[in-house]
Parts: structure tokens; sequence; C-alpha cells
């Protein structure tokens, strides 16, 4: 479709073509797989992504549109790229065209009758468990021997919005999940199945997901990986093997996390962690790096973190005493 007509579909005070083109995708300029596809550029620090050779066409700014590399064919000028991009991306799948495979259970399978498991475009291989009350929703295949306890939900759709003055947008999912052999994920986990047209939210052979887990759009998870419960992994994190990951950490959307590296409990991880590496902490440090501040303000007597610092409790039982003195005086 080319970019004129799609621009009809940009609900943005400014909507000009200056290069017109067609297109056949919208992907997002850092993971771009093409090869005719339209992104958008809302800062010139993003500038180098535009050099991949599968993008056919960009929505920018009118300041940035004489930055556009060469060889990108077409332009779409917006005061708003990304709201105008992800309007583009919705129109351009409702225009794609979804074949609708009744789903496939193997007879192997162990299936709940108060599972939900959606008609279309799934697939569950052999041996595979799925308990009462977890949903299975379209675009899904599971892993011969995985087992989807109670209550957990693959599938759904993901968190993407954007806002433009007084109107919002939210993306049209048009990925997929696609879950190993002998996975388990535990009670009341969410699986996201990805946004944009390719991208696949994936889980590795033999990984354990423990309950309360949120894994978005887009994440990948090596094998033998090992995820605590309340963990949040934000969208297209990419996760080695062997990892651990701990208790109520939270990772960062388009991180990497690499091979055998632990994340400690409750960790605020922002940027890539090395394989073998530990982190810990808000934000999230290496783990001995971390250990040896917090002996160090200990040893000073400094507050560490939010903590309120050590209370005197005879000081603060005769304060009382005094306090309540003077209050009686004064009645």
């Amino acid at each position: 479709m080319k970019i004129s007509e799609l621009a009809k579909y940009v609900d943005t005070n400014i909507a000009r073509v200056i290069q017109d083109c067609e297109v056949d995708v919208a992907e997002l300029c850092a993971a771009v797989k093409g090869p005719n596809a339209i992104t958008y550029l809302e800062k010139e620090q993003f500038l180098p992504y535009l050099s991949q050779s599968g993008i056919a066409a960009v929505i920018c700014t009118e300041d940035l549109a004489d930055k556009i590399p060469s060889h990108i064919r077409g332009v779409l000028i917006s005061d708003a790229p990304k709201f105008a991009f992800y309007q583009v991306h919705n129109h351009l799948a409702e225009q794609i065209h979804t074949r609708q495979i009744p789903t496939i259970i193997s007879k192997t399978a162990v299936i709940s009758p108060r599972a939900v498991i959606a008609p279309y475009n799934v697939e569950i291989d052999d041996g595979v468990i799925v308990e009462a009350g977890a949903i299975i929703g379209e675009y899904v295949s599971i892993g011969s021997g995985s087992h989807i306890c109670a209550g957990t939900i693959i599938g759904t759709d993901s968190f993407n919005p954007s806002r433009y003055l007084d109107r919002a947008v939210t993306l049209t999912d048009c990925g997929t999940v696609k879950i190993g052999r002998n996975v388990k994920i535990c009670s009341h986990s969410v699986v996201i199945r990805g946004v944009l047209l390719g991208e696949i939210t994936e889980i590795g052979d033999n990984t354990k997901i423990d309950t309360f887990v949120h894994v978005a759009h887009g994440v990948h998870i090596g094998r033998r990986t090992f995820i605590a419960s309340g963990a949040i992994l934000g969208g297209n994190c990419h996760i080695g093997q062997d990892v651990w990951i701990g208790i109520n950490a939270t990772l960062r959307n388009r991180i990497c996390i690499g091979d055998k590296a632990r994340v400690s409990m409750g960790a605020a991880v922002t940027k890539n962690v090395p394989s073998g590496a530990t982190v810990s902490g808000n934000f999230a440090i290496d783990h001995q790096q971390f250990m040896q501040n917090l002996k160090s303000s200990l040893s000073s007597g400094q507050n560490v973190g939010n903590c309120p610092p050590p209370v005197d409790i005879q000081a603060a039982n005769h304060s009382h005493i005094s306090s309540s003195s003077g209050c009686t005086e004064a009645a």
C-alpha cells in the first residue's frame, strides 16, 4: 500500500507525504526485518537505525525530514510520528489476511475441561498439561511435555498505548507465542504475544517460570532458565540460557541478560547484564559492588536506601513522656 493512502488513516494535525512509495508492513526502526517496511523517527539520536536496507519509508517530524538517508524512498511528515505509526500499523494489520487454522491438540495432551483454548491457531504437542482456569489464546504453540498451571494466561494482548492530544491508541497485536519442550509455567503468570508481524515471544526448552510472572511481548527466554515469583520482564528483553531471575525482579524493556547470569531478588535492571554476572539493587549493579557499598554505608553510619535511621528507644520514650507532660500542663 502507498503511504499516501496510509496517510488518510493518520489522525494528527499534520499528516503530509513528501515522498511516496509502497510499503508492506510497519516495524520499529530498532528491529526491522523488512524488506519493505515503514517505521518512525522522533529523535535524532536514533537516526543510525535508518541505515537498514529493509526500511522503505519513515514517519518523522518536519525538522528531521532533511536528515533521512537517501535510500529511504518514502517520507510521511507528522507532528506526532509515534502516534501516526501506531495508526498506520493498525490499518496495515487489518489488511493482512490471516488464515484461520483450526486448533490442533495432541491426543496425549491432558487438558482440563475448565481450561479455555482458542478454537483457531493453537498447537499443543504431546504430553502437554493445561490445568483448570488456564487460558490459551490464538497464535500460541506449546511444545511436548510442557505444563501450564491453573489460572495462567498465554497469548493475551500486549500493552502498547500512545497518546496524542485528547486521543489514545493501542497497537493491534500480530505476533505469536512459542513455548518450547518441558517448560513449566506456574499459576497466574501471563505470557504476552508478539505485537508486530513476525514478532515472537519465545520460551526455551526446560525453562521454569514461577507464579505471578509477567512475560511481555517479544521477550526471548533461553533454555533452562529459572524465573522466580513476581518477576516482570519488559518487552523485547533477550534472556540467555541457564539464567536465574529472583523474586520480584524487574527488567526494563529491550535489555539482554547473558547466559548463566543471575538477577537478585528485587533488582531493577536497566542495563545489559554480561554472561555469568550477578546483579543486585535498585538500580541493579554488580552484586559484589552492591555488597561493598552496603557494608561501607553500614560501617560509616550512613542511611542505606530509604530505610529510616535507627531509633533510640529510651530517648524516644523520654521524649514522649516530656511531650505528654507539656500537653497536660498546657491544658
